[in-house]
């Protein structure tokens, strides 16, 4: 009984086998007689004739011969799908195939032709009329023209194919793009300007050949047309206005005061590092707040203990009350407010404070130099803002009769106004970066500053040839108005020659600057003697003078002209290892002017600096 209940179980589970075997060959000779059905012909030949007319409508008249496979019975039912090229929907207004029934999906632009197989020969032919409407836009007409016959999509290889395009004789055929089959196919366009007609002939084409005509017409040549066109005469008038608006205000409003170096050989009066730095390159740079330690100890404010290597204490001494407002930022910060004489913090407990402060004396330093009223003149600082007013106006006035050129709807154009926000945002990054580099470059001359000089023109060459690229009023790959391309470029090359300097010094900026120059000629040019002669009378000018020196990156070549002076250590300032009262050597100054602003460049500024090491 047991052996006849197993028995009856194997029976069960083999028919339930052969039941999915059968479902499974079944469906597969379905899919294969499907299968067979769509691909059971071949397009033989291909001819097509189109007339443009003078009111932007293009008839088509096409003959295929579609070859039969012979595997097929005569008396087969089945249906060929042609698709009409997707940039045609919505635009097909009428179509006809003779003597066969078909159907159009007008969503999709699917053709479908019905073949009933009665009486069916090995070849067929298919005699079709259509008519398609121009571009549109708004109702408007816009001034061009774009044919497509194959869209790579064929099924096998089309043996013959032969195409006549003829258009009105007023019809000016500017920028033309034909795009079909080379080599080792044979597919020809040519250009028969004197009969108005376009020829392609092509033999042995492969599925995937694309064959099109696509042209720029003159502005307004459409009947009844509002000339999209016109946008392109527009984008050349504002990119040339705005290059006039550029060297008008260079030269009627930013008149640079001239500069009389007067040699110092100590900073100005109520002048900190940060503020020296600012002056020399319009920028306060990590470099500038880093010398703000060493100012407030020198000063007699707080001292520097490095108590183990790389690891620093502040102790307070007294509140610089006296001191500007960006000085006092980063003392407040790094005592947690005006503090308690005595109190003692570590480096590392401060830097989220220091940070934050960092960020505020960036916008603070300008202020503090003449109230930040005379810093620029009045004439440069309003060529400046409208400058900027003008370069983000331009930028994005391109793109905007691009959009209306190429004719963005619906939701498009929610996505197209985000698109020119960014365009407008990096490229005005990209014009600031690059004039602030300019700065640097000019005044410190080192190699660090040079290098981001020479990345940030690149980066700015390679986005103002993008910029150029996708805005030259090119449609459906066609090689765009290159007057546009032209002025945008031309734009693009003056703006930065006449941002450069755009906000020129006040008369008082340029006599405060005379005297910052004075002192970084002296500490670069002056002889050893000089500076122990200077030194016996000053017996801390090294201490005074070291965080404007490390500010115009010179402290390497400062220090190294105290060879034949005595330094030692400052009350303000203990080394790592050295005892009280020791002599200061080149071991002890490279700790001085390394080790700090090395571990503030990993602790609290995001990128740090280049140490200078004496060697």
């Amino acid at each position: 009984m047991f052996n006849s209940l197993i028995t009856d179980k194997l029976r069960r589970v083999a028919a339930v086998l052969i039941a999915a075997a059968l479902l499974v060959l079944f469906s597969a000779s379905t899919y294969m007689c499907s299968a067979a059905e769509i691909s059971g012909y071949s397009i033989r030949e291909f001819k097509s004739k189109v007339v443009i007319s003078n009111e932007n409508i293009y008839k088509y008249d096409e003959v295929i011969s579609v070859e039969v496979d012979n595997d097929l019975e005569p008396d087969t039912e089945f249906d060929i799908v042609r698709k009409l090229p997707k940039e045609y929907i919505g635009r097909i207004a009428s179509i006809n195939i003779n003597a066969y029934d078909f159907d159009f999906d007008e969503e999709t632009n699917l053709l479908t032709i019905h073949i009933n197989g009665k009486g069916m020969n090995d070849t067929l032919v298919f005699e079709m009329q259509y008519t398609v409407n121009g571009v549109d836009f708004m109702g408007e007409k816009a001034d061009y023209f774009d044919l497509y016959f194959l869209q790579g999509d064929n099924t096998g290889t089309l043996y013959n194919a032969n195409i006549v395009v003829s258009y009105p004789e007023d019809m000016k055929i500017h920028r033309l793009s034909l795009h079909g089959a080379a080599e080792p196919f044979v597919g020809v366009w040519v250009d028969d300007n004197k009969k108005h007609r376009l020829k392609f002939e092509g033999i042995n084409l492969p599925e995937d050949t694309v064959v099109s005509a696509k042209a720029d017409l003159p502005a307004g040549y459409w009947a009844n047309a509002v000339a999209i066109g016109i946008t392109k005469t527009l984008s050349v008038s504002v990119l040339l206005a705005g290059i006039i608006i550029f060297i008008l205000l260079r030269v009627a409003l930013s008149r640079e005061h001239t500069i009389e170096v007067k040699e110092t050989r100590y900073a100005p009066a109520g002048l900190s590092p940060a503020h020296l730095g600012f002056l020399v390159d319009s920028v306060v740079d990590d470099r500038d707040i880093m010398a703000i330690f060493y100012y407030l100890a020198e000063r007699g404010y707080m001292t520097i203990h490095e108590f183990e290597r790389r690891r620093f204490r502040f102790t307070q001494i007294e509140y610089p009350k006296n001191e500007t407002k960006s000085v006092r930022l980063l003392y407040e910060a790094i005592f947690d407010g005006k503090g308690v004489k005595g109190k003692t913090v570590e480096l590392d407990s401060c830097v989220p404070a220091v940070r934050k402060a960092a960020r505020k004396i960036r916008r603070t330093v300008e202020k503090d130099i003449f109230d930040g009223n005379r810093f620029y003149s009045v004439g440069s600082k309003l060529a400046s803002r409208i400058s900027k007013f003008t370069f983000l106006t331009v930028i994005a006035a391109i793109p905007i009769f691009n959009f209306v050129y190429i004719q963005l709807a619906g939701g498009q154009i929610v996505a197209g106004l985000a698109f020119i926000i960014c365009v407008m945002m990096v490229m005005s990054i990209a014009l600031e970066v690059l004039c602030s580099n300019y700065f640097k470059s000019q005044q410190r001359n080192s190699k660090d500053s040079n290098k981001k000089l020479v990345l940030s023109v690149i980066v700015y060459i390679v986005l103002s040839v993008l910029y150029v690229y996708f805005f030259r009023f090119a449609v459906h790959g066609r090689v765009g108005d290159m007057s546009v391309a032209t002025a945008s470029a031309l734009f693009l090359l003056v703006v930065p020659l006449m941002r450069i300097g755009m906000k020129s010094r006040s008369k008082a900026n340029a006599a405060l600057t005379g005297k910052v120059q004075g002192l970084q000629h002296w500490i670069e040019e002056a002889s050893k003697e000089e500076i122990a002669e200077q030194s016996s009378s000053d017996k801390n000018y090294y201490f005074r003078i070291m965080p404007y020196a490390f500010v115009l990156n010179d402290s390497r070549v400062f220090a190294g002209k105290f060879e034949y002076v005595k330094l030692e250590q400052p009350s303000w300032y203990k080394a790592y290892g050295l005892d009280e009262g020791a002599e200061f050597d080149i071991v002890t100054i490279n700790s001085l002017i390394k080790n700090l602003p090395d571990q503030l460049s990993k602790t609290v500024f995001a990128q740090g600096i280049k140490s200078q090491v004496m060697r």
